[in-house]
């Protein structure tokens, strides 16, 4: 896990009690929740046991009131073609749709080469493109990033590559806190979920806060944008 766990003090200066206590924590997610909003969980690992698909079902777990799609056809992407995109394939179509109908994206990434894996990259190549009249669906879309590595450094350096890639293509991405969970293999329970009250647990808690900030923010803006025009 990195060291960041600070947010900007703007973004907190109206919620109830301390940044850390539960209240604020529950209002954040209760906010999101009566808006309705859906959330996105895309896993760079095609892996079947893979760490950062667990680490997206904790998410999930520690946040029910939210609505989760999990998609899992990343392996079933073709190869980013100029040539292919009109019409685009239809497991593009089916990305792209469900990334332009979920309120956030949460992204889970391993290492690879200390990059990005390229099917992920290979995923956001595509999601980079504009479809049919609209522009790229994740432009201006709350997006947040995280990773789990059995390694002693987490996945710092592909987290920096893919908030280099989410700069471009113009998504609003969580800045802090930043999510590196290290020797994840160790810490899952057998159960599958990081223990109850521990540091890991905490911090993704505090990653699910900073995204439910950022969607409501968001959504409130196209609210208010709706109504001038």
């Amino acid at each position: 896990m990195g060291p960041g766990g600070r947010r900007p003090a703007r973004a907190l200066a109206a919620l109830p009690e301390g940044p850390g206590s539960s209240a604020t924590r529950t209002f954040r997610r209760l906010a999101i929740a009566r808006t309705g909003h859906d959330v996105l969980a895309l896993s760079g690992s095609l892996r079947r046991d893979s760490l950062n698909s667990a680490l997206l079902r904790e998410a999930e777990r520690l946040c029910p009131q939210l609505r989760f799609d999990h998609f899992d056809g990343l392996g079933r992407l073709p190869h980013f073609n100029e040539d292919q995109e009109h019409p685009a394939p239809s497991a593009v179509t089916d990305l792209r749709r469900r990334v332009r109908d979920a309120d956030a994206v949460l992204i889970a990434t391993p290492e690879y080469n200390a990059s990005i894996p390229g099917a992920l990259k290979n995923a956001l190549d595509w999601l980079s493109r504009p479809a049919g009249d609209e522009g790229p669906v994740l432009a201006l879309k709350p997006v947040a990033v995280m990773g789990a590595s059995p390694g002693p450094f987490g996945t710092v350096r592909a987290q920096l590559a893919l908030r280099q890639v989410l700069h471009k293509m113009n998504a609003r991405v969580v800045q802090q806190p930043e999510f590196l969970l290290f020797q994840a293999h160790q810490q899952f329970g057998a159960d599958g979920c990081l223990p109850d009250g521990s540091p890991a647990q905490r911090l993704l808690c505090d990653v699910l806060d900073a995204l439910t900030l950022l969607a409501v923010g968001e959504a409130n803006r196209h609210r208010t944008a709706a109504t001038v025009h």
